[in-house]
């Protein structure tokens, strides 16, 4: 449910990854019958988000939304329900989460498209841990019945971004830092650098909270490096709750 999660590549170019979108996404849809009408302004939109500036943001989120229904383009209009929750949620209005995840579960429901429905969850997950909520992973992954979510394997990063943060509600951290290197390895392969940025992230609060501070402090400082040149300000605001001490003594020790 992440455009920037899927197509951002390399610290520093994300400037001119977001602007090869917009150049070029005509194109695709014209060779795609529309496959990912708006993608490009959802990109921007998330890139704006994601340096803080909300008002562009949510310009460029209408964009999205107006070429996505056009088309009728239902993953990218999930992508935009999402974007638009987390707006809400800088904005503190609840009440306008709640109905934009059900909105969300209504129109994305009536596709019965299968990946669309695992994004989905996806998504309901997402914003459970927005909320400081624990989730139950083993009883998405592994229920009872056997129908755990199966995803592709380019939607495993922002998964992982999600699980990650469940963890830490969870106090799971021996088990979040246990599991940081397969999440890094999937975030590697294509890569997915925001998979990255948000795992070094949870290394340095997980390591924090069990006082392995040298380890925390390092692990930060990774994250900070892959994201500063790009200005994504918002996965350290996301996780201040628990990373906070951390970035105020490492800009002390500048």
């Amino acid at each position: 449910p992440s455009i920037l999660c899927l197509y951002h590549r390399e610290s520093g170019k994300l400037e001119e990854e977001v602007s090869d979108m917009l150049a070029n996404m005509e194109c695709y849809d014209r060779l795609s019958g529309g496959h990912a009408s708006g993608g490009e302004y959802l990109m921007e939109a998330e890139w704006y988000f994601n340096r803080g500036d909300f008002e562009d943001a949510e310009i460029s989120y209408h964009k999205a939304v107006n070429r996505a229904q056009t088309a009728e383009n239902h993953s990218i209009l999930l992508c935009t329900m999402f974007l638009q929750i987390r707006l809400a949620f800088i904005r503190g209005d609840a009440g306008a989460m709640l109905a934009i995840m059900e909105n969300m579960r209504r129109q994305i429901g009536e596709t019965s498209e299968y990946q669309a429905l695992q994004m989905v969850e996806i998504c309901k997950m997402a914003f459970y841990a927005y909320l400081d909520q624990t989730v139950n992973l083993s009883e998405i992954l592994n229920p009872a019945e056997g129908q755990g979510i199966k995803l592709r394997f380019f939607t495993l990063p922002v998964f992982n971004i999600v699980c990650g943060r469940i963890m830490l509600n969870g106090g799971e951290y021996l088990k979040l830092i246990g599991s940081a290197d397969q999440f890094l390895s999937v975030a590697a392969f294509f890569p997915n650098l925001l998979g990255t940025i948000y795992t070094y992230i949870y290394l340095a609060a997980a390591n924090s909270r069990i006082f392995r501070e040298k380890e925390a402090r390092e692990s930060l400082q990774k994250a900070l490096e892959l994201a500063l040149p790009d200005q994504l300000l918002m996965p350290f605001v996301e996780n201040c709750d628990y990373i906070a001490p951390l970035l105020r003594d490492l800009s002390g020790r500048r």
